[in-house]
């Protein structure tokens, strides 16, 4: 019996585009801010989030009636999870996908 050959251990990264359910924790700390318009404002880009997360994973929450463009000031943080249950267990379509060996740590 032949002996199998015996390749190297590759470690690989990767970076598509994927559709998946996330979990997402709001922290509004700023008094001024009407939470009641929080979904509308989300909607007309009037909030966003700026990374990068901190060491507990919470970013920056934005606002500013110009959205962007405008002169934001931070009205909260937010922190955002993967849903590991909602993921294609078979990668889905990742023709997008992009792979490369990893950077050593």
């Amino acid at each position: 019996m032949a002996k199998a050959k015996k390749s190297p251990v590759v470690h690989l990264a990767g970076t598509a585009k994927a559709s998946a359910p996330v979990r997402i924790e709001a922290r509004i700390n700023d008094p001024k801010y009407e939470v009641e318009l929080l979904k509308e404002d989300i909607h007309f880009k009037r909030v966003w989030f700026e990374p990068p997360a901190d060491e507990e994973g919470w970013m920056k929450l934005l606002y500013s009636a110009d959205g962007p463009t405008g002169d934001p000031w931070q009205i909260g943080k937010v922190r955002i999870y993967l849903d590991p249950d909602g993921l294609d267990r078979n990668f889905g379509d990742l023709s997008n996908l992009t792979i490369e060996k990893a950077k050593k740590d």
